[in-house]
């Protein structure tokens, strides 16, 4: 998988998701993702008031055509044996993953990622939801932490629960 997008996912708006596509956000500051996909949605609306953040997009790229490079550019491409582009350094961003949890093996309230945060780490897992009473797949941001949030308030007690999908931290690298 490939950075194959970067972007601002402004407050009160929609992050459109494209199919196969794991989208991972950063915000340089202090903040709680309030994110919310609905079912069969590709649209991530972010409720915040006035909280921005930056977003990008993973992606394995499978390409039949190469990318087109201009004259004189120079650059690296890796096909397989069915002559499809599956590396091309025309995205411009590269990633290392600090850590993936499967689905059922991160508890919410759990710390995701200590040390400074800042502008080059990156955090996503699933399809968020959130409610006043509730919020599964998204996260607690400081400047030196990330914290999964996924729970129930329940008769006044917030019960955690894991994840029902892939929960990862990357580090931009460019």
């Amino acid at each position: 998988m490939q950075i194959t997008g970067e972007g601002t996912h402004s407050a009160s708006t929609n992050w459109t998701q494209q199919a196969g596509e794991f989208t991972l956000w950063n915000y340089n500051g202090s903040a709680t993702t309030v994110f919310n996909q609905s079912y069969n949605s590709n649209n991530i609306y972010n409720h915040a008031s006035t909280t921005n953040y930056t977003a990008i997009r993973l992606r394995e790229v499978v390409s039949s055509t190469p990318p087109t490079r201009s004259s004189g550019d120079y650059g690296i491409e890796c096909y397989n044996g069915a002559n499809t582009v599956s590396f091309t350094d025309l995205f411009s961003k590269a990633y290392k993953i600090l850590n993936v949890w499967a689905p059922g093996t991160l508890l919410g309230g759990s710390t995701v990622y200590s040390g400074t945060v800042g502008t080059n780490i990156f955090v996503g897992g699933g399809s968020p939801s959130h409610g006043s009473t509730y919020s599964y797949s998204n996260f607690g941001i400081t400047s030196t932490s990330i914290t999964f949030r996924n729970y129930v308030v329940f008769f006044g007690n917030t019960i955690n629960s894991y994840n029902a999908s892939t929960v990862m931290v990357v580090q931009r690298r460019n």
